[in-house]
């Protein structure tokens, strides 16, 4: 029987997922927003490689520095946010796998 590489790389994917979502949590909770925003883009452009979905790859990458200070602002006025973000994208990443 022949494993099919599609469903490795989704595996591996999930896993990194779930690792971006563990380390969002910890950074959450101790509030370092500067890490928790590149987890926050690394969590975005693996969701969309993971659903084959390039042209949302690319445009991820070339808005990267603009969501990181959108993101940044925002949970600068409302830390408490940091929370429920990681909080929906675990439910995500738990509804797709």
């Amino acid at each position: 029987m022949v494993s099919d590489p599609r469903r490795s790389t989704q595996h591996g994917q999930l896993k990194q997922l779930y690792a971006i979502l563990d380390e969002q949590d910890i950074c959450a909770e101790i509030r370092n927003t500067n890490r928790y925003h590149q987890l926050d883009l690394d969590f975005h452009t693996t969701l969309a490689e993971l659903h084959g979905n390039s042209e949302m790859v690319r445009t991820l990458q070339q808005m990267r520095d603009k969501m990181y200070r959108l993101s940044r602002r925002l949970h600068r006025i409302h830390p408490e946010r940091l929370s429920l973000n990681a909080q929906q994208h675990r439910a995500i990443v738990d509804a797709i796998r």
